[in-house]
């Protein structure tokens, strides 16, 4: 009998660990630094950009 798959594969498609990432902020403007992309970068609050690789 197998094992049920982890909560992992529907959440993420993999086992594999999530990336560690590191929240960013200079002023009003605040990012991600996830695998050497920033991500979710707002300003103000408000996004506008959603990544740069």
């Amino acid at each position: 009998m197998e094992d049920a798959p982890s909560r992992a594969i529907p959440l993420f498609g993999t086992e594999e660990p999530l990336p560690e990432w590191r929240e960013l902020v200079a002023g009003p403007l605040r990012c991600t630094l996830e695998a050497g992309n920033l991500r979710w970068i707002s300003i103000g609050g408000i996004e506008a950009i959603r990544s740069l690789a």
